[in-house]
């Protein structure tokens, strides 16, 4: 009879133990789903850029342009002709999916001022 209370006594805590067990291991796999979905809003701060593509002489033909694309997973910049000026040393997978969507289309800019703005803003 003693030999039966003991086995059902160190089953109970095995079962509790094991329940107890499976908690912390669902919570901490829950916990780690959840950053992964919003981990990239935390791990990187976005970077606003503010292009205005209208031109006030669009006619113009001696107009400098330059277009902030991505190139070999990093930002380049290519000039009028597309020929790659500069490479600005961030990679792209590192910025926001705003940012990234943006330089995978490629955009221009047609202000020097701008042009500069860019590149302090991702060389941080």
């Amino acid at each position: 009879m003693k030999t039966k209370i003991n086995f059902l006594t160190s089953a109970i805590i095995s079962l509790i133990f094991l329940i107890l067990i499976s908690i912390v291991t669902f919570s901490l796999i829950f916990c780690i789903k959840q950053k992964e979905k919003i981990g990239s809003a935390y791990d990187t701060e976005p970077i606003y850029i503010y292009v205005n593509n209208t031109t006030d002489s669009e006619s113009s033909v001696d107009t400098e342009k330059w277009l902030i694309k991505e190139h070999n997973e990093k930002i380049g910049i290519f000039d009028n002709d597309g020929r790659l000026i500069q490479v600005i040393d961030t990679y792209v997978k590192t910025l926001p999916k705003i940012d990234r969507d943006e330089l995978k289309e490629g955009f221009w800019l047609n202000d020097k001022n701008k042009l500069y703005s860019v590149i302090e803003a991702y060389s941080d």
